[in-house]
């Protein structure tokens, strides 16, 4: 950016200085033209009588560059959010059941005490227990007698706790003992995409089960 002020500035003030200009090459040159072109549309061509409104124009052109760029890299985690829970694999059926969790708990931010997650997943697997349907592979814990709340802390943490926060995307607060959606996620979630995602999460599970029966 202030390369740019470097070579505008001496060119308004002085009409003979265009060496730099001549090596500079055609790339350079187009993103800086476009650069130009948009500081006059938006500060008026005046900008270029007073060198600090034209590096007060350029710094603020500069920050809108930077936060265009990390809201990119933002969406990119919440389609890796989403991508984990429609296409992350699946070994038992702890991971939509988690996501499930979350979504039923969470605030307004997002986060969700993990002993409320816990409890769901004792509801969620004692009720099919209770129903005389499919608990889970005969393998899982949730199968050896009542699965109680610590046996599902225990379990939420080894595994689909662990596997989403290595896609930084969900991060777990041992201090406040919360599970928390990374807010660069949560924020940008739709109440549609939420609601999609409860869908696949239920799509998931059903599809899980149907292939232990």
């Amino acid at each position: 950016m202030f390369d740019l002020f470097k070579k505008v500035w001496p060119n308004f003030k002085n009409d003979n200085s265009t060496e730099e200009h001549e090596v500079m090459t055609k790339q350079t040159q187009s993103a800086e033209n476009t650069d130009i072109e948009k500081t006059i549309d938006d500060y008026g061509s005046d900008v270029f009588d007073d060198a600090n409104k034209l590096l007060e124009a350029l710094t603020i052109s500069q920050q809108n560059k930077t936060d265009q760029t990390n809201n990119t890299n933002f969406i990119s985690l919440k389609d890796r959010f989403i991508d984990e829970i429609k296409n992350g694999k699946i070994y038992y059926s702890y991971k939509p059941v988690f996501i499930k969790a979350i979504f039923d708990n969470a605030d307004e931010n997002g986060t969700a005490y993990i002993y409320d997650i816990a409890m769901y997943f004792t509801k969620f697997y004692n009720d099919r227990k209770e129903n005389g349907i499919t608990v889970e592979n005969p393998e899982s814990v949730v199968c050896k007698g009542d699965f109680s709340i610590d046996e599902a802390l225990k379990t939420i943490k080894q595994y689909p706790l662990d596997i989403y926060q290595k896609t930084n995307t969900v991060k777990y607060n041992a201090k406040d003992l919360t599970v928390s959606i990374v807010k660069e996620v949560w924020e940008l979630l739709t109440a549609d995409e939420k609601k999609d995602i409860l869908s696949i999460c239920d799509k998931r599970i059903e599809s899980y089960y149907s292939k232990l029966i």
